[in-house]
Order: C-alpha cells, then structure tokens, then sequence
C-alpha cells in the first residue's frame, strides 16, 4: 500500500478510540492560577441578617494610572503579531501596571516556546504516512474485533501494539528501499501522532495540549491565531500541508464523531463537533473564502462552586447563596456574553447537587460532559442534538434530531433537573416546560446583563411562537425563571498591559407580577470593580433556601467577602 493512500471511509473501525487527556492548568473563569491568589482569612460566620439598603458606591478613579507614572517601556508587539496588526494604546502606566506587564512578558516569553516546541513536534512527522498507518492500525483492528464501536479501556493496548508493529514495518520497508534510517525520535513522534489522529484530534492536538488555551481560529491550513485565557493572542503553526488536506481533515473528524458519522461536503458546508478532549469545533469551508476552523477549549472540567471561589469568579456570599438555591430546585439562568465562562459556572453548580439525583443534559454539541464525570454525577442522560443529513421531503434534514426534541424525549426519562446546554431559538419552550414539570432546571443564554436576559427570553418566546405578543413572553418568563445569574467578562486585553477578568456580576430572583409581568429583586449587584455584593433584599422564596442550610446574615452587604480587586486599567464608574 502507498504511503499516500487515504483511511477508507467504509471501514467500521475508522474510529477514533476517545482517551480522556489530563486537562491543562490555565486559568479558569476567575481569569487567575490557583498558585498566583491571595488566600485571605477564613471569613467569620455569617452575620445576623440586618435588612438595610446597599450603601451607594461613588466614583472612582477611571484608571490606575496616576501623576508620576513611569514612561510606558518598549516592547514587542503582544502576542508575536505583526506591527500594526494589533495596535497598543500607548498610555502612562502605574506600578502595579508595570508590574502586570513585566508578568505578561514572562508568560508571553514561556508561552512562545511552549508554542515553538508544538512546531517542531508538527514538522517532525511525515504526515502521509500518519493517514497510511492509521488506515493500516484500523484494518488490523478489523480483523482482531468484531466490535463496530471502539472502546478505549478495551483497545487502548491493542491499538498501541498495533501503532507500534505498523510503524516498525514502515520503518523497515523504508530502509529495503534505500530511502535511509528513520532516528528513533522521529519513529517516536511518528507513533504519537498516529495515536493522535485514532484518540485526539489529529494534527490539532498538539495545539488543543498547550497549557492555557482557549481559542483556536483557523482561517486556511496556514493562517492560525492562538487565543489564551488571558486574552492574549499569538500566531499558530500550519495545521495541513494545504486547504485540500484541512478539509480531508475535517472530514475525517466528522466521520469518527463518537456521536456517529456526520456529512461535511458542498452539500452541507459546515459542521458543528464535539472533539475528543470536549473541545468544541466549528468548520466551515465552500461557503467561506477558505475553510475555516473554530476551536473552543474548556480549560476547567471537573470544577464547583468552591473552586470557583478559589479562582476569583465568586465569594463566601455567592458559594452559599448558589449552592443552596441549587440543592433548593431553584430554575436557573446563567447569562453572560461569549467566553464569558457560562458553561464553567453551570458545570459548578450542578457539581453541588447529589451524585444520586438524575440529571439530562441536552446540548447542540457535548460541552458539560457531566456524562465523563461518573465520580461526581453518575446518573446522567446526556444527549447531543444531530444535524441530519439531505434534505427530505417535509423540507427537513433526514435524520435531525433538534434540541427541542431532545427535551421531549428528556421528560420520559425519570429526570429530575434537566440542563440546556444554551437556549438560541424554539428550543426555548421545551425548557420553559422542562422548567414547569421537573425541579431545578439550569440554561444558558447570551445576554448582557441579569434584566437584558429576561428581554432576550422573551424575544426568543415571541419568535417561537408567532402568533403570541410579549405579555405572553414575560408571563412565561417570570412563571419558570426563578433565578438570573449573569457572569461579567471585562476584556483588557486590547490595551498595554491588559488582560481578561471573569466573574458573577449581578443575581437577579424573577417572580410574576400583578399585571402578569415580570418582578424581578436584585438580590446581588456589581461593586466599582463589577464583582457581585450583596443588596441586603431577600428573594421571596427564602425560606426555600434556609431549609437547605442557607443562612440570610449571607444577603447582608457586610457580608461580602471578595479578595483583592482585579488590577483593572480602567474602572467602572457608579453612580
């Protein structure tokens, strides 16, 4: 068999086997490593809840610069772009400024080589020849198994002594032919990239295994930017040899989805994909100018509501005011703006519930993977929405199987919390039923404040059901919804010596109002830092709460526990 020989796509066993990979330490949704926080005193026991109104904040500086600050240094351009591509506002800058940037010149210096080490592990490997033992491992493994579906716990072995034998052969015929030795390192990153491409992403992985990631676009084999959790950006390796290869690529990742084989092709230009690792992947190509790739990396998996406090995305206050609304059977919508860490914080908030109780997760692709944590939830219906593949005659992809649907079937399976991975069109009425029968239901959705996310509910209600005004939206709304939290992203990464901050900034409890609308009761909201502080207002459903342990001194504004402010360069003003 030539070296340039495709996988034949026939083949049952052109599967990947799915390795769980160790998950990187880059920040999470607090924005900071565990290693560099501040670790304040254990806080006190809550005090008696004193009902009082929020003392007002005033206005603060705009910026942490101040007289007397130090002439901005000369640098590089961030994140190794091109001049001019990116340009940097040139601004005086304090001495925690100038502090945060000579760390940012570390870890942008330490990140460059870690990326340099991805290049060389990339051109290390005859990639032909990757695609030709890969086919070689799977038409072995056919005649070793019957099995149609790969296990990695049962093949794992098997394939590595199968990668192993294919290697050496090829190795050997090189040599018969007098194309010279192959050095062990080379055989050796030849063999991981062959693993790669059955139990990763292929020649992605090495940039989906750099500690930190975050984002990863692709526009055309040759033009990758790396984005990481703290916003700061780099160009990445190629990841083909050409635009033909990518695309053969993508195709191969599409017809090993654990999920079953979908069709990526000019009849159906893009593709929606739960990678291996969790990542999620979206692909475009013939209806883009080149094909193009984008890569959502979930930098935290196993987390909750403690280790969230740990990482600067919540307080003393909101651990126990979320833990206990939660446990309580509270609906919950968590909003915010994209990569703002909505997912990260649902995946926390379910971490708080028994690992007995029965959970959905109904997803348009696998990101919660509460379904790969058995050790925290190991009762779990997880499902993953199908695209379908030609059109059929009632005008509908044969074979789709929509979120809503997903939902439907959900009620029939004896759950008692079912999770939305993200509510974006008419799947927005299955979950208001999902949240009206079932007890405790979690969703997410793109919006830009607690109050902003009950518009777009209702917006998306409205345009699900035509025939219906938005009375009828808020009515719903304020019916199912008994809680908002929203999480802030306040992106400095566009200025000299910025970064990205994540954390809740506002808690919102909804109930239905006398004229039918919506009542909402700002139960916490964001201080001059936009981090979110107790009001001292009591939801009406407290006494909900106090039975799963919540104590209400909690609610009181002198209970607010955050640790240092976030280093901002520009402030929030308040009024």
């Amino acid at each position: 068999m030539s070296p340039k020989s495709t996988p034949d796509p026939t083949q049952p066993t052109d599967l990947p086997i799915f390795a769980q990979r160790p998950e990187p330490s880059a920040r999470a949704l607090g924005g900071a490593s565990p290693s560099a926080l501040h670790h304040a005193p254990t806080p006190p026991p809550p005090p008696p809840y004193l009902p009082q109104a929020p003392a007002p904040h005033g206005v603060d500086e705009a910026t942490t610069a101040g007289p007397g600050s130090a002439a901005p240094e000369a640098t590089a351009p961030r994140g190794g772009l091109p001049t001019g591509e990116y340009p940097t506002t040139e601004r005086p800058l304090g001495e925690r400024a100038l502090r945060r940037r000579r760390r940012e010149a570390a870890a942008v210096g330490g990140r460059q080589g870690q990326i340099r080490e991805a290049l060389e592990r990339l051109e290390a490997v005859d990639w032909a020849a990757v695609q030709h033992l890969r086919s070689q491992v799977s038409a072995s493994l056919t005649l070793l198994s019957e099995d149609t579906v790969l296990d990695e716990s049962r093949h794992r072995s098997t394939v590595d002594r199968l990668t192993q034998q294919a290697v050496d052969d090829w190795v050997q015929d090189r040599v018969a032919r007098g194309e010279g030795v192959v050095s062990l390192d080379a055989q050796a990153a030849l063999r991981a990239a062959v693993l790669d491409s059955m139990f990763g992403a292929g020649r992605l992985q090495p940039l989906l295994d750099l500690p930190g990631i975050e984002n990863i676009e692709i526009e055309g084999h040759d033009n990758v930017t790396l984005e990481f959790s703290d916003g700061s950006l780099e160009m990445g390796p190629p990841v083909a040899d050409s635009d033909a290869d990518l695309i053969s690529e993508i195709q191969h990742l599409a017809r090993t989805s654990a999920t079953g084989e979908q069709q990526f092709s000019m009849v159906r230009p893009w593709l929606r994909l739960a990678l291996p690792d969790g990542s999620r992947m979206a692909a475009e190509a013939w209806l883009s100018h080149r094909p193009s790739i984008t890569i959502r990396k979930h930098p935290y998996i196993d987390t909750d509501l403690a280790q969230m406090k740990e990482l600067g995305s919540i307080d003393d206050s909101l651990q126990a005011f979320l833990s206990a609304a939660i446990r309580a059977g509270k609906n919950v919508m968590v909003s915010g703006d994209a990569g703002a860490g909505k997912t990260t914080l649902v995946r926390a908030l379910l971490n708080e519930l028994d690992p007995r109780e029965r959970l959905a997760t109904v997803e348009a692709q696998y990101e919660l993977l509460m379904h790969r944590l058995p050790e925290r939830h190991h009762r779990v219906w997880a499902a993953e929405a199908q695209g379908g593949g030609e059109v059929g005659l009632d005008g509908r992809p044969v074979g789709e199987v929509t979120l809503t649907r997903l939902i439907e079937l959900s009620l029939q399976k004896n759950v008692t919390r079912i999770v939305v991975g993200e509510v974006v069109g008419e799947e927005v009425m299955a979950m208001m039923e999902a949240m009206q029968g079932g007890r405790g239901s979690v969703s997410t959705v793109h919006a830009h404040s607690a109050l902003d996310t009950v518009e777009r509910l209702v917006t998306l209600i409205t345009r699900a059901r035509g025939n219906v005004d938005t009375s009828f939206g808020y009515r719903l709304v304020a019916q199912n919804v008994d809680l908002v939290v929203h999480v802030g992203l306040v992106d400095e990464s566009h200025l000299d010596g910025g970064r990205k901050w994540r954390h809740v900034d506002e808690v919102v409890a909804l109930e239905i109002s006398r004229d039918t609308h919506v009542a909402h009761t700002r139960i916490f909201s964001p201080d001059e830092f936009g981090r979110a502080c107790p009001t001292g207002q009591l939801p009406s459903w407290i006494g909900d709460i106090e039975r799963h342990g919540f104590d209400p001194g909690w609610l009181d504004p002198a209970a607010s526990t955050w640790g240092p402010p976030p280093e901002l360069l520009v402030r929030h003003r308040t009024a």
